[in-house]
């Protein structure tokens, strides 16, 4: 019913729900990517220059595209003002945000073509998406991450493993 209802289609097999039941219907931007990170118990360092590396990387390799950083909400107050700092350094065209900024998070969730996370189960909410890529990135994961990828990341197609950048 809530395909019906919100997303406007019927007749569609469901085999999970996504958690972003609020995200609405828009017009996929293909210039857009979405870095949405899993929660850490601490920020630090690695953590901060890993994200700076790979929008550096991004907007370096492809100008015209746009960043969104949302951060989790495990990200705090001190070490989200400190990435949004070095992140609007590296490009005007990076939006940062607070992923507890539900209509934000959402119309930038519908809109990116891309996904960069190390959030598997995110990227099996963005998998629900038509024309959109979700991409599990290998070193984020390695920095106190909460989260591996199950046989469902691979057996659903939720999206590409990647171990560096330019992959």
């Amino acid at each position: 019913q809530y395909f019906i209802n919100c997303i406007g289609c019927s007749n569609t097999e469901v085999l999970g729900y996504s958690r972003m039941d609020k995200r609405s219907n828009a017009e996929i931007n293909n210039n857009m990517v979405l870095l949405f990170p899993t929660w850490r118990k601490e920020v630090g360092d690695t953590y901060i220059n890993e994200i700076l590396e790979i929008t550096k990387a991004l907007t370096e390799k492809k100008p015209e595209i746009t960043i969104i950083y949302a951060a989790h909400p495990s990200i705090n107050a001190d070490a989200y003002e400190q990435i949004l700092g070095q992140l609007k350094n590296i490009s005007e065209s990076v939006i940062c945000l607070n992923s507890l900024d539900n209509d934000l998070f959402n119309k930038y969730f519908a809109m990116a073509k891309y996904l960069i996370t190390d959030y598997s189960s995110v990227a099996y909410d963005f998998s629900y998406k038509s024309d959109g890529y979700a991409i599990y990135y290998k070193p984020l994961a390695q920095i106190d991450n909460h989260y591996e990828l199950k046989k469902e990341f691979y057996e659903a197609n939720c999206g590409i493993t990647v171990n560096n950048i330019d992959e």
